[in-house]
């Protein structure tokens, strides 16, 4: 980024809001894709309900196949979107936020990802300035705005670890990310709850 770029980012109020998990409802919709798949491993769908059983009990190199599957098959483009996502981005927008949409999804690996995470977001009115693909999201996105506001994950050691460099982080409470929180992280149950938070900070 040049010189320019840097002064103009930061006078701008920038946050980050995850796919996966903040976004849309993840992991159920690999549940359900494993449920509808359910007679190539074995299981009865009632039985796939839970993330870490299925790990346990799909030997690695079948769940890395319907991982794969699962990703190059258009799912993605079709899992329906969080409560408030689109509200939140557009009072976000209102408010003057540069919106920056992160992800780990691999397009290295599978090249339709990018067209599906776009196609998403498009469709389920969901506002957004910027994009990142990066396995290490968290870097890129605080290499390219280090003057951030706020992030959003569902994914408790990014959010922890992006509150360790300052940064004011919400979590999405789910079953897998309970333990401790830095200090600056705060946990919510909806998106709703997070523009309330904010809009008393502004």
């Amino acid at each position: 980024m040049r010189g320019n770029e840097w002064e103009i980012m930061r006078d701008k109020k920038v946050c980050y809001l995850d796919v996966d998990g903040v976004l849309n409802s993840y992991p159920e919709s690999w549940l359900l894709f494993l449920r509808h798949n359910w007679e190539k491993i074995g299981i009865l769908p009632g039985r796939i309900t839970d993330l870490n059983q299925m790990k346990q009990k799909i030997p690695y190199q079948k769940y890395q196949d319907l991982k794969a599957e699962y990703r190059d098959s258009g799912w993605k483009e079709n899992i329906p979107p969080s409560d408030g996502a689109s509200a939140l981005t557009k009072q976000l927008h209102g408010k003057g936020y540069h919106i920056c949409i992160i992800t780990s999804r691999p397009v290295r690996d599978h090249p339709s990802l990018y067209g599906q995470t776009t196609r998403w977001l498009n469709k389920n009115d969901i506002l957004y300035d910027d994009i990142i693909f990066a396995q290490d999201k968290h870097i890129e996105v605080l290499s390219r705005y280090p003057s951030l506001k706020f992030g959003v994950e569902d994914h408790r050691y990014y959010a922890n670890l992006v509150a360790s460099y300052g940064y004011k982080m919400y979590l999405i409470n789910n079953k897998y990310n309970q333990g401790e929180i830095h200090p600056l992280v705060t946990r919510v149950g909806t998106l709703k709850t997070i523009w309330r938070d904010v809009e008393e900070t502004i």
